[in-house]
């Protein structure tokens, strides 16, 4: 059973922020004050005071858990909404006002079926949540079965992420490294309008789900808008996923 530790208030001042490209911007915000130490759950997110009136938005934590100085938020600026705004809008050593953690879109709690395959399915900024779930699971989980068990096997974990254009992408380096050092990890970017010489998949994420062959025994990890979470669960569903082993949070 997943225990969940219940929300609190927290504060966070701006200390790095990368422009991947014109659409995704990663933030990074240092805790400050009382409580220092945010612990959260791979796949939860947070909740930002975004305007004097209390307004506030949900952003997925792609940071370890490990880490609990510190969280990093992945941003798609372009729909230039009002949290948007006001994330572009803050200077380092600003302040951030936020909830968390948030959420139930979590990893299944070790068992003894701890190398059943699991598939991430992301579009967007939906990788967020997948990017701290890939550093649970590999480098948090992975080495603490390695010390523990002589026997251990990892578990076969894929990432399926949806782009429409090859400049859109980032955190390749950052998924070589998880491919060299994790054998057991493998990466799969999908672009919708690819440049001739592209030599991955192409096409829709539901295209491509459409023609492969699905594992039965997988979980399935779905995060993006939520006209790509209800195609894709019926894609897996059709292709005989039972409904238990589909797991997806929208906080929109």
């Amino acid at each position: 059973m997943t225990v969940f530790l219940p929300p609190k208030p927290f504060i966070a001042q701006l200390t790095d922020k990368l422009e991947y490209n014109e659409r995704y911007t990663q933030f990074r915000f240092e805790i400050v004050g009382e409580p220092n130490k945010f612990e959260f759950k791979a796949g939860q997110y947070v909740s930002i005071q975004v305007s004097e009136r209390g307004e506030r938005r949900s952003y997925s934590v792609s940071s370890s858990p490990d880490v609990t100085h510190a969280l990093e938020l992945l941003i798609d600026v372009a729909p230039q909404g009002i949290g948007t705004k006001f994330l572009e809008s803050l200077n380092f050593g600003d302040t951030i006002n936020f909830l968390g953690p948030l959420g139930r879109f979590v990893l299944t709690p070790e068992t003894t079926e701890h190398n059943k395959p699991i598939v991430f399915i992301a579009t967007g900024s939906g990788v967020a949540p997948f990017k701290s779930m890939l550093h649970e699971l590999l480098q948090i989980r992975q080495a603490r079965f390695k010390q523990e068990e002589q026997s251990f096997i990892p578990r076969q974990i894929t990432l399926h992420w949806g782009m429409r254009y090859s400049q859109d992408l980032f955190w390749l380096e950052e998924m070589q490294d998880f491919m060299q050092n994790f054998s057991n990890f493998h990466f799969n970017p999908i672009l919708s309008r690819p440049t001739e010489d592209w030599s991955l998949s192409r096409g829709r994420v539901t295209a491509v789900l459409e023609a492969s062959s699905l594992d039965l025994t997988a979980d399935y990890y779905l995060c993006g808008s939520q006209e790509m979470i209800v195609a894709v669960k019926d894609i897996l569903v059709r292709k005989n996923i039972a409904p238990e082993q589909i797991h997806h949070e929208s906080f929109y």
